[in-house]
């Protein structure tokens, strides 16, 4: 509930940028096993999960595959 309001309200008073830079922000630190995803506000997992994903794959070679 509180992650909500959260996102919410950083949306409203800070605008999407914002919203933006912290699933990025977020990302980061799940890419570099600093935080879990479970450490990451429930409103913004589903974003930090696609940019994380993405951002790993992208980072493969053949040599991963």
């Amino acid at each position: 509930m509180w992650s909500a309001v959260f996102i919410f309200l950083v949306k409203i008073l800070f605008g999407k940028e914002v919203l933006q830079m912290l699933v990025r922000l977020y990302a980061g630190e799940v890419i570099l096993e600093k935080i879990t995803i479970d450490d990451v506000p429930r409103g913004l997992r589903e974003r930090v999960k696609a940019v994380s994903y993405t951002h790993l794959r992208a980072h493969e070679t053949s040599a991963h595959l």
